[in-house]
């Protein structure tokens, strides 16, 4: 059962969530949280806390903005690494080319 609270920060958390593991932040979201950081009123501890997330995310979000100028999620980087790679393929003589 999810109920919201909201606590001295005005922060509406979640308080026994069903949902395990964290979900992928909306676009939405992220624009709000990069927008409210340009606007050089707040800290990036502040704006954590306003938007339940947390500093760590905030972080992300910014250096991921410096770096490639986006904000999006990046599913392409998520998930288990394959153990065999192009590298070994192509070592062993079983990558023709053609893929």
């Amino acid at each position: 059962m999810k109920n919201r609270r909201t606590d001295g920060r005005g922060c509406a958390c979640m308080e026994n969530s069903d949902v395990y593991g964290m979900k992928t932040l909306s676009l939405d979201i992220r624009k709000r949280i990069v927008a409210c950081y340009d606007t050089h009123k707040y800290t990036r501890d502040a704006i954590a806390q306003r938007f339940c997330v947390s500093l760590g995310m905030v972080k992300k979000l910014l250096r991921q903005r410096r770096a490639i100028g986006e904000i999006g999620d990046l599913y392409h980087r998520a998930g288990r690494k394959p153990m065999i790679g192009f590298a070994w393929f192509s070592a062993n003589g079983l990558f023709n080319g053609s893929v």
